[in-house]
């Protein structure tokens, strides 16, 4: 009978469908998880804002000190913009309250 190890090698042996099949599945999984990492690892975000008039305030990307998302920040690249003719009230862009 076999030990162990001799039946392991012959799983993941190459030259077999199966052990072919095996290794390119771990390798697959193994670079999709880098991959996967690296994308979410660096987010582009957009934030428009586009109106005639506005009655209030306008908030947008307000980060309380509460919060950790400097981390994060710092692997985000953001571009906001606000585009509007009347404004009653304050727009705070990009603040840490």
């Amino acid at each position: 009978m076999p030990s162990l190890a001799e039946q392991f090698e012959n799983l993941i042996d190459p030259s077999t469908a199966l052990g072919a099949f095996l290794i390119s599945l771990v390798a697959g999984l193994v670079c999709s998880f880098i991959t996967g990492w690296q994308a979410c690892k660096y987010k582009n975000r957009k934030n428009d804002i586009e109106a005639n008039d506005v009655g209030g305030s306008i908030n947008q990307d307000v980060n309380s000190d509460q919060s950790n998302n400097y981390d994060k920040a710092s692997f985000e690249k953001t571009k906001n913009s606000i585009k509007v003719r009347n404004v009653q009230g304050d727009i705070n862009q990009d603040v840490r309250k």
